[in-house]
């Protein structure tokens, strides 16, 4: 297989999933008791010199090399976290593990086994917390905690991007991804453009960025809104007569929710009841399933229309790489080399 060119992913990540594994507790609460019982201290790490932006925030990052040799390999920076506070689920480790890290966490919270769908099988990996206060990143002007947004992430990301590569200078020929999921919706597309329109200005690196990839992507709340509840009523988790109310009475572009939408709204939440929004197949309990593969089955769909390409993964919940962790590795690797899923 031909070696692929550097490419940076910065993923994110909003909620936390849930999927069985082989073991007899799910992944995400072997990964909670993991951090609990290894957590040594609350303090933050010493800055790295090259971390260092001029309003003094250091990222916390963390490298996985590529299974077959750190240079033939692509780059990923996978970006976790929301602006708003800081918990398990936001350190870039636990994205790490209960995604498509190279380790995930045994039941007995102390052990690690070998993820073999992790994404370094194909592309070497780096896991940036971002926006400062994400996980052990910070900053030394607490005030910058109270001001953070999207623009500001994007700004500090770009600036911790360029004195990287300034620092490992090697990587600096190589092709440039980014990725993310969920809130990714916001972080990943400003973060392209930031680093376009600087590459246009800047006598300094030129960050060379090839794509984007983004999955169940947050960009609109107010459209996300409509989404949600059309695809309540498609997956038939919403009953006709609610999705007609809706329909008439909820004015989506404009953001005009009355309040007989916000009635309706709330009684297409209640039909869905405790089905899990993020998942509705799961199963109703924690059940510990044991690994299975289905050889020659339909992994999912794609669509592809001038330069965009659109994947359905078939089975999957919120969070791909959790959920198929095979299909989502055939999926991203078919990304990075340009080419479509395979159809067989």
């Amino acid at each position: 297989m031909k070696a692929l060119q550097f490419i940076c992913i910065l993923f994110c990540f909003q909620h936390l999933a849930f999927f069985p594994i082989a073991s007899t507790a799910n992944q995400a609460d072997s990964l909670n008791k993991l951090i609990t019982e290894s957590r040594k201290s609350e303090n933050p790490p010493n800055a790295e010199p090259w971390a260092e932006s001029g309003s003094a925030k250091v990222y916390s990052p963390a490298n996985v090399g590529n299974q077959l040799g750190t240079m033939e390999g692509d780059k990923i920076d996978f970006l976790p976290g929301q602006p708003e506070g800081v918990d398990f689920d936001q350190y870039a480790g636990f994205g790490a593990m209960e995604e498509l890290g190279p380790f995930r966490v045994n039941s007995n919270g102390k052990t690690l086994y070998i993820n073999e769908y992790s994404w370094n099988n194909v592309a070497n990996v780096i896991f940036l917390e971002s926006p400062a206060g994400v996980g052990f990143s910070y900053s030394n002007t607490s005030s910058d905690y109270y001001t953070v947004g999207d623009k500001r992430t994007a700004e500090d990301s770009y600036v911790f991007l360029v004195n990287w590569l300034e620092r490992f200078p090697q990587y600096k020929s190589r092709d440039f991804y980014i990725t993310g999921e969920s809130y990714a919706g916001h972080y990943v597309p400003q973060l392209a453009y930031t680093i376009l329109s600087n590459n246009n200005i800047t006598n300094q690196t030129v960050i060379n960025l090839k794509g984007i990839a983004i999955g169940n992507a947050y960009v609109d709340d107010t459209i996300n809104l409509q989404g949600t509840f059309d695809f309540f009523w498609t997956h038939a988790l919403n009953s006709d007569e609610t999705h007609a109310g809706i329909t008439k009475n909820c004015d989506f572009v404009t953001g005009n929710l009355t309040s007989l939408c916000i009635q309706y709204l709330n009684q297409g939440g209640e039909e869905v009841g405790d089905i899990d929004p993020y998942d509705i197949y799961a199963p109703l309990c924690n059940f510990p399933a044991p690994k299975t593969s289905s050889p020659g089955s339909v992994g999912g769909y794609v669509v592809e229309y001038e330069g965009l390409v659109l994947t359905t993964v078939r089975g999957s919940g919120h969070e791909v790489p959790s959920y198929q962790p095979e299909r989502a590795l055939a999926m991203i690797s078919s990304y990075l080399r340009g080419t479509l899923p395979p159809s067989s």
